[in-house]
């Protein structure tokens, strides 16, 4: 159940993933790490950010090193106008090894959106210059761009993730992260080209 799950998730249909995975959770006395993370993941995109923040904690009590919790639990604070925290979560998770492009954007973001313009822009600086070094998804600069308010720069990115056929694109329909492009035209017609369009007005 957990792996279909995680395929409804990818698919786009959060709350039947939740379904799944809150069906798994019930019969699991003892959660372990992954399924935790799961947990917190659904109920972030879900929009309940206080059982996302702690599911995300339990995961990380569970498996300190666990991947995706930092990231996750930046983004629930971020949601929650706790940036100041969200903060220390990005940027611990930036200086751990393995950290991607990802984390750069949302430390874009969160700076931004804190009114630290010169801070994110410099960081938007270092995020541009590994894209010309190498391969940067284009739906972690949309994010970058996002908190800083150029919307027609992050849709043309958010269109280029479609044509790259971003797995994580389908968190576009409901991560509040998008919310402010998500009822443009542009955007309106990536949601319906993977067939997520429906899942907005359902989840709004």
């Amino acid at each position: 159940r957990l792996l279909r799950g995680d395929a409804l998730r990818t698919a786009g249909d959060v709350a039947a993933a939740a379904h799944e995975y809150h069906v798994v959770a019930a019969a699991t006395p003892a959660w372990d790490a992954g399924l935790a993370w799961r947990m917190g993941l659904v109920h972030y995109l879900r929009g309940d950010f206080r059982e996302a923040e702690r599911a995300l904690h339990e995961a990380e009590r569970l498996e300190p090193a666990f991947r995706g919790c930092l990231f996750w639990l930046g983004r629930t604070l971020a949601e929650q106008g706790r940036h100041d925290d969200a903060l220390r979560m990005f940027q611990a998770r930036w200086e751990e090894p393995g950290a991607n492009t990802r984390v750069l954007a949302s430390l874009v973001h969160t700076l931004a959106v804190m009114g630290r313009r010169s801070e994110a822009l410099e960081r938007l600086d270092q995020l541009q210059q590994q894209a010309a070094a190498s391969r940067v998804p284009a739906l972690n600069l949309a994010i970058a761009h996002l908190g800083l308010g150029h919307e027609d720069e992050a849709v043309t990115f958010l269109e280029r993730a479609y044509a790259d056929r971003a797995v994580p694109l389908y968190q576009m329909a409901v991560d509040p992260v998008y919310a402010p492009v998500r009822a443009s035209a542009r955007v309106r017609a990536i949601l319906r080209g993977m067939n997520l369009d429906t899942v907005v007005a359902t989840e709004s």
